[in-house]
């Protein structure tokens, strides 16, 4: 009498593949949407940090040079926005050449950050500093995002700035509220 073997062959049936992919489907459809907001959030926040850093520079420019130098803040009716470095008087970042410091065009385009609305705050759109200790002309200028999100850039008459989170604004974290 003969013996037979029967060999198991392990696998997947059609039917547990199709349950897999079905709870990958589920998941990453879950995901999209947190992918979604942390990528808003996350470019409101560069948004933020890069007027920041770009407003201390301004100041600190001001100061070795012994001149004043201004950023002016452009919003376009479509909302588009830029803003433009000068020394001495403001400047129209939408227009070329006009903001320009040692040779070099100083424009920083909104375009940068889709999806990111600006609102400026301040006297004339221009924030002046001056050589004088440090001083500016104080305001602010806020970043919305399209989920209603906002981290605004606040700029003190002494030179201090910083970033906070307006009232009624969704929360971002780890900014503290105005």
């Amino acid at each position: 009498m003969a013996l037979h073997r029967v060999h198991r062959v392990d696998g997947l049936t059609l039917v547990e593949a199709l349950a897999a992919l079905a709870i990958l489907a589920l998941v990453a459809a879950a995901a999209v949407p947190a992918l979604s907001d942390w990528q808003q959030t996350t470019r409101l926040r560069s948004a933020a940090n890069s007027i920041l850093s770009d407003l201390r520079l301004a100041q600190s420019e001001a100061r070795k040079r012994g001149r004043t130098l201004t950023v002016r803040f452009s919003v376009a009716p479509d909302g588009a926005w830029c803003y433009g470095w000068r020394l001495d008087t403001s400047c129209d970042c939408r227009l070329a050449n006009q903001c320009v410091v040692d040779g070099v065009e100083r424009v920083v385009h909104g375009s940068t950050w889709p999806g990111i609305t600006l609102t400026p705050g301040v006297s004339q759109n221009t924030f002046a500093f001056t050589p004088r200790r440090g001083t500016v002309t104080a305001g602010h200028v806020t970043l919305t995002g399209s989920d209603g999100s906002a981290i605004r850039v606040t700029v003190h008459g002494m030179g201090r700035m910083r970033l906070c989170q307006p009232a009624n604004s969704p929360p971002v974290a780890d900014i503290p509220p105005c």
